[in-house]
């Protein structure tokens, strides 16, 4: 959903997430969920780069639209009907 509205996104790297985000391109991820050390490093990365940061935020967005569209999901239900 945040990604859907824009905004930048620090995350633990589990489940899918890997799958559609990309440390420091589209998002500042943590490796290991219960690692705070590393979310305080990723969140303070993110002060101290905000320009940076609201461009992962910018290129998330860009990439879900083009993976997750009207178009897409078509084509993938007309594929699974076959």
């Amino acid at each position: 959903e945040a990604v859907g509205v824009g905004l930048p996104i620090i995350s633990s790297n589990v489940g899918g997430i890997g799958d559609l985000l990309e440390n420091k391109n589209s998002a500042l991820l943590v490796e290991k969920y219960n690692d705070i050390e590393e979310y305080r490093k990723q969140i303070e990365y993110a002060l101290e780069h905000r320009k940076e940061f609201n461009e992962y935020a910018k290129v998330a967005q860009k990439e879900m639209l083009k993976k997750h569209n009207w178009k897409t999901l078509e084509e993938t239900i007309k594929f699974n009907l076959k």
